[in-house]
């Protein structure tokens, strides 16, 4: 990977970290094991210390294609998708998952102070 792909990468990190600290109120860092094969690219603390967080960017995505059709309604977009004999993901924007989240645990800011 050339040098303008890597800081690319880690601008896109830095940016997608400073996001999830806005929605859970928690400090997201990237991974000091950072582009290490098998290495996740952000962390944080309890209990978002669950999840691995892989950082993607690209000039287009086709999947956005998907979830602006389903925002096309209105609503809220939400993508449901799976390769063949794969199990189901799931793609929705990160203020709807902010939303989602909220509303399921209306005082969770308070919880990570």
């Amino acid at each position: 990977m050339g040098r303008m792909q890597r800081a690319k990468g880690a601008r896109l990190e830095r940016e997608a970290a400073l996001a999830l600290q806005d929605v859970t109120g928690v400090l997201w860092e990237r991974s000091a094991r950072n582009g290490v094969a098998g290495a996740i690219d952000l962390v944080s603390q309890y209990p978002w210390s669950a999840y691995a967080v892989e950082v993607k960017g690209r000039h287009a995505i086709s999947v956005v294609r998907w979830l602006e059709q389903a925002e096309a309604s209105g609503k809220p977009g939400v993508v449901m998708l799976r390769e063949d004999h794969g199990g189901w993901c799931v793609l929705l924007r990160l203020d709807t998952a902010s939303r989602l989240y909220h509303r399921r645990h209306p005082s969770s800011a308070e919880d990570f102070d």
